[in-house]
């Protein structure tokens, strides 16, 4: 790299920071000064001048932007809850910062041609882009009723596969890989910490009114006398959810660690653990010992990994027989193992069963949101509208038929193929822990997927795209950091 290259680089990050500092400062005393004095019109207000600093630093820096996006969507839903009472268009709001990145790169008229060029050489990315075209294809689907729950499908698939794309021409550093993966860790500890004071003092006044204000809502949240914990996201589920996954992920990834980052990232563990815990969601804990168990069969080959194997065989068997029935965490973990028995999975089952028939009769779906709450309010009188599918194949199966299905999973393939290749390629042993990492903490989201709609909020496609860029980068050949 030129000296000047190097001097203007650092420049620019010495800016980026400037104005990352600005931003907290305008986004504390705003948001302050909005809650104390001002009604929902002045909280907007406030909002906007933020979300311009906040534009205006995607724009400069494509790196900042991945953080931005991602501490966004960490707290998007609880500020929502706290400022809002649940009316701020969070999905808006992610959208406008990834295509003010892409703006940026057009006004500073970085040369894309040859990142995008590499970028399309992937398979993953090929079948990004024919599932991008099959789900264009359904704007011509007759079962649907109207266009808008398909602009909706594909306004949030285009957002998506941009993120997917600058993550992916940012990562040609890869200290930026490595300083993504440090600030993800931070907010995943901070998500973690938030839980346990909601479970240490119970739930604040907002977040209370918020789970009360819903019927349903209110069923899914307060179980067996206590509310399920969502930390600053949206649901118990998808908190759950995520918690499990970046266990598996930063556990996997501090192995190699030594010394002082090692003792860090693991101690992190614990809020993130107990936050899971906390959160009450089944699916989270069967996730975690799958992604840990995908890593041990990846690498058996090690005596490590056979150690490991030995201690989590005797850890799940001491929490599923010790006799302590009173703590209400520790037996809703064992009811996740308790497989047929369990009423919610029979329910699922029996609703799978009902829907197959439409399943089999439509091989290209009713259309994108016709099912669930979206189905009732982009497809009214829809047959699948209001239809409670559960679990994103469902949906899929169900939205864009058996064709669909089959394309989605063929993506999943590619994407678990990638990683293992990238596993078994690197020779760099911490790369070889970030691509296991990675390669199990997808697994865990895809197995997920059976029994939740596990992939599609805010807080999970920030991780989701990006993790998946790296892998594509970890399988590239090697060539001169530039």
């Amino acid at each position: 790299m030129q000296p000047g290259r190097i001097s203007m680089s650092r420049e620019k990050k010495g800016w980026s920071l400037v104005l990352l500092g600005l931003l907290l400062a305008v986004a504390a005393a705003g948001l302050g000064y909005a809650t104390l004095y001002l009604d929902l019109a002045g909280i907007y207000l406030g909002a906007g001048v933020i979300g311009l600093v906040m534009v205006g630093i995607c724009m400069i820096d494509p790196a900042a932007s991945l953080m931005i996006n991602l501490a966004f969507s960490f707290s998007a839903a609880h500020l929502s809850r706290w400022l809002t009472h649940d009316a701020f268009p969070v999905g808006v709001v992610s959208d406008v910062l990834i295509y003010a990145t892409l703006l940026g790169y057009l006004i500073r008229r970085v040369p894309l041609g040859p990142t995008f060029r590499s970028f399309v050489h992937s398979p993953v990315v090929v079948f990004f882009l024919v599932y991008l075209g099959f789900g264009l294809l359904e704007a011509f689907n007759i079962n649907a009723r109207s266009t808008s729950g398909w602009f909706v499908g594909i306004r949030k698939m285009t957002s998506t596969y941009m993120l997917l794309f600058i993550a992916y021409e940012v990562f040609k550093d890869k200290q930026q890989i490595w300083r993504f993966i440090r600030f993800t860790f931070w907010g995943c500890v901070v998500l973690g910490l938030y839980a346990c004071v909601q479970q240490a003092v119970g739930l604040f006044g907002f977040e209370r009114d918020w789970v009360m204000s819903d019927d349903i809502r209110f069923g899914l949240i307060f179980i067996d006398g206590d509310f399920r914990k969502f930390s600053m996201l949206s649901s118990p589920m998808i908190f759950g959810l995520l918690m499990a996954a970046m266990v598996v992920f930063y556990f996997i990834v501090s192995i190699p660690e030594k010394g002082r980052a090692a003792w860090v990232t693991r101690l992190g563990l614990l809020p993130m653990l107990l936050g899971m815990l906390y959160s009450g969601t089944r699916t989270a804990n069967f996730i975690m010992v799958v992604g840990l168990g995908l890593y041990i069969l990846l690498t058996i080959d090690k005596k490590g990994s056979r150690i490991l194997a030995g201690i989590a065989v005797f850890f799940m068997l001491f929490v599923l027989y010790v006799p302590i029935y009173t703590n209400a965490t520790l037996n809703r973990f064992r009811s996740t193992f308790q497989g047929t028995q369990d009423q919610s999975y029979l329910v699922r089952e029996t609703n799978r069963h009902y829907i197959q028939p439409y399943i089999w009769s439509h091989p290209i779906g009713g259309g994108l949101c016709t099912t669930g709450e979206a189905g009732r309010q982009y497809n009214p009188g829809h047959y699948l509208a209001g239809f409670p599918t559960d679990n994103d194949y469902l949906t899929k199966a169900l939205e864009t038929g058996w064709i669909g299905l089959i394309l989605i999973f063929w993506l999943y393939f590619l994407v678990m193929r990638t990683g293992i290749r990238a596993y078994f390629q690197v020779t760099d042993p911490r790369e070889k822990y970030l691509a296991a990492a990675i390669t199990c903490c997808l697994f865990c989201y895809y197995v997920a997927s059976y029994t939740q709609i596990a992939l599609g909020s805010l807080s999970d496609i920030v991780i989701y795209y990006p993790f998946i860029a790296i892998l594509v980068r970890l399988t590239e050949p090697a060539r001169p950091s530039s």
